[in-house]
């Protein structure tokens, strides 16, 4: 039985580290698919801002969700007094 907490502090971590994950991972396909396209370094400012603009909703779309999820399963451990990760019992 894991008796971890989320707090505010892995809450925020969490963001960072998929945030900074996603902007990097979208500006290396930026710059590859326009140097397969124009065989040379582009990347303009507003793809950049474009790109962090994505990154910051994708982690706060994953944040919240983990944040929901965790919520939903301290719900069910106090309700059921068991171990929100156990399968559940079949009869």
């Amino acid at each position: 039985m894991m008796n971890k907490k989320f707090t505010f502090k892995s809450y925020a971590l969490l963001f960072l580290y998929f945030t900074g994950c996603f902007f990097l991972l979208g500006l290396a396909i930026r710059i590859f698919i326009g140097f397969m396209h124009l065989r040379e370094f582009y990347l303009p400012a507003d793809s950049v801002i474009k790109n962090l603009k994505m990154s910051l909703v994708a982690g706060c779309s994953i944040t919240l969700g983990a944040f929901v999820f965790n919520k939903i399963d301290e719900y069910n451990a106090r309700k059921n007094k068991k171990d929100p990760t156990a399968p559940p019992d079949n009869p």
